[in-house]
């Protein structure tokens, strides 16, 4: 692909533009609001994936406890009358 595109710049005469460069001319076209956006956006794109993913491991941890672990925290009919689950 690098070859194909270094041929058709030589052959066109188009120049080539760096992604800072497409950058900053997105920018000076947006309005104030878009570009605080924007920056919002550059600062929760790297982290989204994790937050996922700690999303995924307590789920599947969940699923996991409540089909291993006993029910400590249920009462049932065969509960001694008056027995509530302490706080502590």
């Amino acid at each position: 692909m690098g070859d194909f595109y270094d041929d058709f710049v030589a052959v066109s005469g188009i120049s080539g533009v760096s992604k800072a460069e497409v950058k900053a001319a997105a920018k000076g076209n947006q309005n104030p609001l878009q570009r605080a956006m924007a920056n919002i956006a550059e600062i929760f794109a790297p982290i989204l994936p994790a937050i996922i993913t700690g999303g995924l491991i307590l789920g599947f941890r969940n699923c996991i406890d409540s089909t291993t672990a006993p029910r400590r925290w249920s009462i049932s009919a065969s509960s001694p009358p008056g027995w509530t689950p302490s706080s502590g």
